[in-house]
Parts: structure tokens; C-alpha cells; sequence
């Protein structure tokens, strides 16, 4: 990237002195985003991973100068310190609630990071050149045990760096500008648009049914459950029995009246497929049985329906003629 520096400088005593403002540049942090773990995480947790800012910076400077200067202009720390690779960083204050920044300088081709601080910091240079490339980068940080969501984006800090020469400066000030994208609630649950369905299995003769074997299944219906997701989601489900929530680890729905033998249950099935699924709970979920439902992608939401198959199995051979009524439940989990 290119830029014209416009220098106003005098000569005095043969040392070069600049007296001209500052030349700012501009940098975005990526929105810091809110969930559940973030809420519980306490104060001085980092909110995401370390983001670099800008490797454009310099000072472009007709002497080479031998240390630079560096800190954060017009801003204030939280008293919260954030402790990374043996250094420790001040979390300077933000518009955003709950949300401070640390921040870190180094020139480019060196491995050392050097936190940023309200004050002035001065480090040697590695390499004598008359055009030294600065590095950037910055991290969210919680401060404080409540955080609340914002769509502003703002400046959060402006990183000030001098090359000097000696104590003279030999170069035209820079100046980081960094903003956030604001702070953003991440969705943690899907919007279910058909709750509640029937499906119908059939009317079938008692005397076709008593010729199956036990494990045969008959009658089909299949219904799907649709539901909008927003990006980056993880879904699996479990289903249940209703009406017999102790009825877990098996492979059968129950029908209402279970418990006068009626002979025959309840299966549930991905479509296509000849192994039903097992039962992970109603009122309560395990880890078990937990089967993948959609797994969206990171930039946009999407809109999925899941399609069940539900046929009637064979139990004994003593099958009654009866309604053939069951209650399942599909429990969405995120991970």
C-alpha cells in the first residue's frame, strides 16, 4: 500500500527535527462474539484469539534511526492485566460493556512482542534501515462479569509510534487507529417453524399383522422437521418417549397403552436406512445416542428440514387389535 507523507521539517545544528502531525492509519478487530461460555468465563478471560491488525505501518525516514517509541494514545487501562508468553499486558477500556483490549508492537522480522502500555515504551531497533515495517496485533479481553452486545463499531485504542534516532525523532509519528466491529450474541438455538406433527401409520388387518414375524416392521409415514439455523451452529439431536420416559437405550416407541401388551410399538428411522434409531431421553438427555442433525456453515444462516421415516414393529405374536398411538420427542443439542 502506498502513501504520500507530506514533511515540514527545519534544519537545526545539522539534526533533523520533525514537527508535523501525526500520519494515522486504520485497522478493524473482527466483532468479539458473546455466548453462554463467554458469560460464565470470569473477568481478565481472553474473548477469542489474538488478531493481526496491520503490517503496513512504518516510518520512512531519510536516517536510519536506532529504537522506536510506542504507546497508547488518549487511552486508559482497565486494571485488568492480561498474562501471555511470560509478558503481562494492560487491558485498556473500550466502548464496549464488559470488553477491554490488549495490544502488542513489534518490528517486522523479529520474533518478540512488546505489550502496549498508557506510557511511552522504547525498544532498540534490530536492523538499521531507513524504512522499518511495524507489526500490530490485539486480543479481546472480559472485564467485568457481564457482557452486552453492541452493532456500533468504534475505535478502540490508536497506537502512537515514533523511530528515533538517539532521543530525535527522525521520522513523521504513526498513528494505529483500531476499531471494533462491536460485540455480537451468538445464536445458540435453532427457530423450530413446525413444533408439533402427526404422522399416520395405517389401518391393518389383525390377521396379516399375526402372520409377521416378531422384528418385521410394517406401515410408513414420514415427516420432517424444519428448522432455521444461523451460520457457524453444531447440531445434533436425541429422540424420546413421551409417555415412558424411563423407556431409554431401546430402539422402540412405546404405544400409549403399553402396558396392556398390545404386541406391537413404534420405530423411528432415517430415511433409507434399516436400523432404527435408539431412544436418548425425554425429560432428560445423555450424552447417548446423540446423532448429528446439520452442521451450518460459518457465513451465512440456513434452513434445514430433517426427515424422519416412522413404521410400526412387531413385539409378540399375540398382536391386539388396538389404536396404535405414540408420542416421540426430537431434542436439539448444540455443540
Amino acid at each position: 500500500m502506498n502513501y504520500t507523507k507530506h514533511l515540514f521539517f527545519s534544519l537545526c545544528a545539522g539534526l533533523l527535527s520533525f514537527q508535523a502531525a501525526a500520519y494515522t492509519d486504520l485497522a478493524h478487530m473482527i466483532s468479539v462474539t458473546i455466548d453462554s461460555p463467554a458469560q460464565q468465563q470470569p473477568v481478565g478471560t481472553t474473548l477469542g484469539h489474538w488478531q493481526d491488525l496491520s503490517s503496513s505501518i512504518n516510518c520512512d525516514s531519510p536516517i536510519a534511526p536506532d529504537n522506536y517509541r510506542f504507546s497508547n494514545n488518549g487511552y486508559t487501562t482497565t486494571g485488568v492485566t492480561l498474562s501471555d508468553d511470560g509478558k503481562r499486558y494492560p487491558v485498556f477500556k473500550t466502548y464496549l460493556e464488559g470488553v477491554g483490549v490488549a495490544l502488542a508492537v513489534r518490528e517486522k522480522g523479529t520474533s518478540a512482542w512488546h505489550p502496549v502500555t498508557e506510557n511511552q515504551t522504547s525498544v532498540s531497533l534490530n536492523k538499521s534501515d531507513n524504512n522499518i515495517v511495524f507489526e500490530v496485533k490485539g486480543i479481546y479481553v472480559k472485564t467485568q462479569k457481564t457482557l452486552v452486545p453492541t452493532k456500533v463499531s468504534q475505535e478502540v485504542s490508536l497506537v502512537k509510534i515514533s523511530c528515533m534516532f538517539s532521543s530525535s525523532s527522525v521520522s513523521m509519528p504513526i498513528e494505529l487507529s483500531v476499531r471494533s466491529n462491536g460485540a455480537t450474541q451468538k445464536a445458540e438455538t435453532c427457530n423450530v417453524t413446525n413444533k408439533t406433527q402427526s404422522v399416520y401409520l395405517g389401518t391393518h388387518e389383525l390377521t396379516a399383522i399375526r402372520k409377521l414375524k416378531v422384528g418385521q416392521n410394517f406401515g410408513h409415514a414420514r415427516a420432517g422437521l424444519t428448522v432455521k439455523c444461523d451460520a457457524g451452529m453444531n447440531v445434533y439431536f436425541t429422540l424420546g418417549d413421551h409417555l415412558h420416559s424411563g423407556n431409554i437405550n431401546t430402539d422402540t416407541l412405546f404405544l400409549e397403552n403399553h402396558n396392556t401388551n398390545p404386541g406391537f410399538a413404534v420405530q423411528i428411522f432415517e430415511p433409507e436406512k434399516s436400523e432404527p434409531y435408539k431412544l436418548g431421553g425425554d425429560k432428560k438427555t445423555g450424552s447417548a445416542h446423540q446423532y448429528p442433525f446439520y452442521k451450518t456453515g460459518n457465513s451465512t444462516s440456513e434452513t434445514i428440514t430433517k426427515y424422519l421415516d416412522f413404521k410400526y414393529v412387531k413385539l409378540s405374536d399375540d398382536v391386539k387389535a388396538t389404536e396404535g398411538n405414540a408420542q416421540a420427542t426430537i431434542t436439539l443439542i448444540y455443540k
